[in-house]
Formats: C-alpha cells, sequence, structure tokens
C-alpha cells in the first residue's frame, strides 16, 4: 500500500509539475505575440511619419518651384562674410576699431 500512495505523491507532483510549466509557456507565448504586435503598430507609426515628412517636403518643393516663390535661395557653403552681414547690405558697414573716431592712425 505505501508504494501505490507514494506512487500517487509522485504522479501528483509530475502533473503539477507539467502544469506549472504549460502555464508559464503559455504566457510567455502570450507576452511575445504582445511584443509582436506592438512592433507591426510601431512599424505602422513610423511609416505613417515618414509618409508625412514626405509630403511636406513635396508641399515645400512646390512652393519653392512656383514662378512667384522665392527667387533667391543661397547655395550651402557659398554665403561669405559680405553677404551674411545686413550693415554691409545696407551699405552701413561698421568701422573696424583702428579706422574708428579717435583711434591713431
Amino acid at each position: 500500500m505505501r508504494s501505490a500512495v507514494a506512487d500517487a505523491d509522485y504522479l501528483e507532483s509530475v502533473i503539477q509539475t507539467i502544469t506549472t510549466e504549460k502555464a508559464r509557456q503559455d504566457e510567455l507565448a502570450r507576452s511575445q505575440e504582445e511584443t509582436r504586435k506592438a512592433a507591426v503598430e510601431h512599424e505602422k507609426a513610423m511609416a505613417l511619419l515618414a509618409a508625412a515628412r514626405v509630403e511636406e517636403l513635396r508641399a515645400q518643393a512646390t512652393t519653392l518651384a512656383k514662378p512667384d516663390g522665392p527667387r533667391y535661395l543661397p547655395r550651402v557653403g557659398s554665403e561669405t562674410s559680405e553677404t551674411l552681414n545686413p550693415q554691409h547690405a545696407l551699405g552701413t558697414r561698421r568701422s573696424s576699431p583702428s579706422t574708428a573716431k579717435g583711434a591713431p592712425p
């Protein structure tokens, strides 16, 4: 009789272990599915943001291409100190310290 009780206890223990492991695996699978769905939603959001940026750039290009749009756009790297100095453009450049009033020649 003792052997039958020990066998029953052992089988109950094995069943409990299997049940616990199955629940752990189910929870892991559920968690992985949630992570996968979140990644898909993130990718969709990023694609929408990229599409919106493309539309912004397209609208900006259309505006710049219009005949009544800006006439003169400086090319990158082509600015000189004269074109960047608003005083020069107005013809009111400030004197350098050595040519200012009261400075020795």
